[in-house]
């Protein structure tokens, strides 16, 4: 707790607003430098090109206000005429969906060991990965030990690993069948955690889905560890809502070889309504996330396929087409354990 009075009013002054800056860099984002709370000088815009940018729609309807948003702050694609052009564009999209998602800076651990427990004859572990200070999450652990030399396969699904059991339990014992790790844990906000904290995280700067890439790269640090030595395939699969959290983390984590994100939905554009993370159509949609994939594996389920048309073009641009996978159908469990397995294949 802190506290800081001023011998005036509440107007929320500059000095205010920069003290309420150093507390949550400090405190949410682990960032105690003094100087990145300061505000930038700031210029007042001449009145008339204030009166110009107040100009919505004159009777707004719901669609009318947010055509007129998207055309004025919408994502616009840049013109990228090469592989090299791609490459810069990935990098680019990257550091500003950083920003957006207020990823936590840490290194996962274990916060408890893996213990053996046993559930409808497929064995599995219970064990729980710390993420940043003062967060930990339950994970279910199965098949081999873990080792830089067994693939790895990580399903996340919006009510938790109890549920993939429930809904997909055909699915994870073929796979645990053949020798392959896998590892199903209640990131946040999902499972045990589950929580609808959806506009608490846009006032924290911390949107759900940053909470869960900060989760899953703690679940990759524990696993696959950043030692240098090369390791057989990471597939992140993405069920439902969770897909979206997949796109993403698959966009921002390079130890993860290939994404499947099925029963997807929309775009934005499409009218997707969560998750809820400020600003992103100024960075861009789901089929601008999938071209920061390339030229990695991806497998969507649950898509129209025209919707991601620059995803396509990024894949082409980069030699890669096949390896971006667009179905309209979601998969079934047999597709969905097949598109797995060939995630795992050779490189």
């Amino acid at each position: 707790m802190e506290s800081a009075q001023w011998e005036s009013e509440h107007d929320f002054s500059k000095p205010m607003r920069e003290r309420m800056y150093a507390f949550f860099n400090h405190y949410l984002m682990g960032n105690a430098d003094p100087a990145a709370a300061l505000e930038p000088p700031l210029s007042p815009e001449p009145l008339p090109t204030l009166k110009a940018l107040n100009q919505p729609p004159a009777t707004p309807s719901d669609t009318s206000i947010i055509d007129w948003y998207k055309g004025r702050f919408g994502f616009r694609h840049a013109l990228l005429p090469d592989a090299a052009a791609w490459v810069a564009y990935r990098q680019n999209l990257k550091s500003r969906l950083t920003l957006l998602l207020g990823d936590v800076q840490s290194q996962g651990s274990v916060a408890l060991a893996p213990r053996v427990s046993d559930q409808s004859a497929a064995e599995w572990q219970q064990m729980r990965i710390a993420s940043e200070p003062g967060i930990e999450f339950p994970a279910l652990l199965f098949g081999a030990k873990p080792s830089t030399k067994t693939a790895l396969v990580l399903l996340v699904h919006p009510k938790g690993g109890q549920a993939i059991l429930k809904e997909y339990g055909e699915v994870v014992r073929s796979l645990q069948a053949t020798g392959v790790t896998i590892l199903l844990p209640d990131i946040r906000l999902t499972g045990v955690l589950e929580r609808n904290w959806s506009l608490d995280g846009i006032l924290w700067n911390r949107p759900e889905i940053g909470m869960g890439l900060t989760d899953l790269r703690a679940c990759l640090d524990v696993l696959r560890p950043r030692d240098g030595r090369k390791t057989r395939q990471v597939v992140l699969v993405g069920l439902g809502d969770a897909g979206f959290t997949a796109a993403i983390v698959g966009a921002l984590e390079p130890r993860v070889s290939a994404v499947i994100a099925d029963r997807l939905g929309p775009t934005f554009a499409e009218g997707r309504q969560s998750p809820l993370i400020a600003n992103l159509r100024r960075v861009g949609d789901l089929p601008e996330l999938v071209a920061a994939i390339a030229p990695r594996r991806i497998v969507l389920g649950g898509v129209k396929p025209a919707q991601f048309s620059f995803a396509s073009r990024a894949y082409e641009a980069l030699h890669a087409g096949p390896a971006l996978e667009l179905r309209e159908a979601p998969l079934n469990g047999p597709e969905l354990t097949r598109s797995v397995l060939q995630a795992l294949g050779p490189n």
